[in-house]
């Protein structure tokens, strides 16, 4: 039976089998679907290699380090699910949180709830799935992105025509004329003066300005 939906819980380590001879790890799973929780035992040392300044050899890894070589099962395991390989195979201890965010699937082996070590992979997502939000995304982002797609000239030119309106800063007939797509049109409206121009305006140049566009700036 395959059981999909797997997420790794923890590890520990220990001695499995008859007699408990095998050195090995055991990983748990837990189904996301009913919560039953599922494990799969791999072997790996539980002992140094060769002697060194933290122990001789043979003796007792601390803690739940283990270590393993390229022929063990759970070196095949951790590259098959797409994980990069720690710095050194008798690490992999500090590096099994790396599992917690892959959703796995499995085969249960004859004894309960144990899962077959060669069985378990990524689960693969249908490619329906994906390709049905693409339509959707694809018209938000062009929605979002429609003003973008006005030239800069005309945008800028809309939005100075929606700003000064015909009372303010030119007079109806030239904010009509504008409307009608003269080519010129921008040249017959007349813009408010800049500041400088307004500090050389004397008061009779300024009230002449002021009667001539009806009584408003």
């Amino acid at each position: 039976m395959r059981v999909v939906g797997l997420r790794y819980i923890d590890f520990s380590t220990g001695r499995y089998g008859s007699g408990k001879k095998f050195q090995g790890v055991c990983l748990q799973f837990e189904s996301e679907g009913n919560g039953t929780i599922y494990h799969a035992i791999f072997n790996a040392k539980l002992d140094r290699a060769r002697s060194s300044e933290k122990g001789r050899a043979r003796s007792a890894l601390p803690g739940r380090q283990f270590r393993v070589t390229k022929k063990h099962a759970f070196y095949k395991f951790w590259l098959g699910v797409g994980l990069k390989l720690p710095p050194r195979l008798s690490s992999f201890h500090d590096y099994m949180g790396k599992l917690k965010p892959l959703v796995l699937t499995g085969e249960v082996s004859n004894e309960k709830n144990k899962l077959k070590n060669n069985s378990i992979r990524l689960m693969v997502v249908p490619s329906e799935t994906v390709q049905t939000d693409k339509p959707q995304t694809q018209a938000v982002q062009e929605a979002d992105n429609w003003h973008t797609k006005l030239p800069y000239k005309e945008s800028t030119q809309g939005q100075y025509l929606s700003t000064y309106g015909p009372d303010q800063a030119t007079g109806p007939v030239d904010y009509e004329r504008s409307l009608k797509g003269n080519a010129d049109s921008s040249k017959s409206i007349r813009w408010p003066k800049t500041y400088e121009e307004l500090q050389r305006q004397s008061v009779e140049d300024w009230l002449l300005d002021y009667q001539g566009s009806g009584g408003k700036f």
